[in-house]
């Protein structure tokens, strides 16, 4: 069960958890994919190393021929070395005892407060992770043949195009796309995707779904990001735009099982021991003083860049 050290007033709150994730199934948290594009991987410590098995070792054409002096041939190599270090992220809100009183017959003014703490948490989850997966300065990137919006486009071109310089440069092939929810629209109206995804299955454009996409460019997964940011200072008018951008689109080789040495783009490290629960434990604690009460939404996780060159970025596409 989870539990917090920081305080003898604080009091763990998973009502109000369990709450606040049925509003998220409403709510634009539903567009977050952050945790499919670097799963969570449990850790037993804060901080620490791990190792990988380099890709020349993996690669390299095998001897097995045992010889005249009877000793089979031996490999050897040295681990690539990672580490890791968790930071607790986390968010407050104020639930001020008059505004409660005040909203308690229109809102559920609690609720809602921790919905807001918590979407706070996992949205800054998901910038970080945005931020390594469409880093143009790490990863080689290369424009589409021609804009994605429109019909005359080639995107399942520029894509197997993406997937063999991944599969060159490491062995394998990219299991996910990552695309934003206007790359997507935009995609379901060009001929290449329809004339793909019509030999498989009738489907009208608005029909047409992420499964039939996955199909269209023969990968297992497409993730389509719909979360959105106010991109103006807190001064000015908001100016909402998404948060995965636009413009880029990534093939991205993601972890399909726990194992930490497996081949891929990246894993949340989450650390469980000081109370920290995946989707953000919810607390809460009284401030006297200030005549309210504080929710707060906290989660202990470091987002680790794992295999080299297992991300290919098409820019340009819209």
């Amino acid at each position: 069960m989870p539990f917090s050290t920081a305080s003898a007033f604080e009091t763990m709150r998973p009502d109000l958890g369990g709450s606040v994730m049925d509003y998220d199934i409403m709510a634009e948290l539903d567009g977050l994919i952050g945790m499919s594009i670097m799963p969570v991987f449990e850790s037993a410590m804060a901080a620490g190393p791990f190792g990988t098995i380099p890709l020349k070792a993996l690669l390299q054409d095998p001897e097995t021929q045992r010889a005249a002096n009877g000793h089979y041939p031996r490999g050897h190599f040295e681990m690539d070395k990672g580490s890791f270090v968790t930071v607790d992220h986390g968010h407050e809100r104020v639930i001020d005892d008059r505004n409660a009183a005040q909203y308690r017959e229109y809102l559920e003014y609690e609720q809602i407060m921790a919905q807001l703490a918590q979407a706070v948490v996992l949205k800054a989850h998901e910038i970080r992770v945005k931020n390594l997966i469409f880093d143009q300065a790490k990863w080689v990137d290369t424009a589409a043949a021609s804009k994605w919006d429109l019909e005359s486009s080639k995107p399942i071109t520029d894509v197997d195009a993406a997937a063999n310089r991944m599969f060159a440069a490491t062995g394998m092939y990219p299991n996910a796309i990552v695309m934003n929810r206007k790359v997507f629209k935009h995609l379901r109206n060009v001929d290449q995707i329809i004339d793909r995804v019509k030999y498989v299955e009738s489907a009208l454009p608005t029909e047409i779904s992420t499964s039939h996409m996955a199909r269209a460019f023969d990968v297992p997964n497409v993730f389509v990001a719909g979360s959105a940011r106010n991109t103006a200072n807190e001064a000015q008018a908001a100016v909402v735009d998404h948060l995965w951008g636009s413009t880029l689109v990534a093939l991205v080789k993601i972890a399909t099982t726990n194992n930490i040495q497996e081949a891929c783009v990246g894993r949340t490290i989450h650390w469980a021991a000081d109370g920290s629960n995946i989707g953000a434990t919810i607390e809460t604690y009284r401030d006297p003083q200030a005549r309210a009460d504080i929710v707060r939404a906290r989660m202990d996780t470091d987002e680790v860049l794992m295999t080299p060159k297992t991300v290919e970025l098409i820019k340009d596409v819209t």
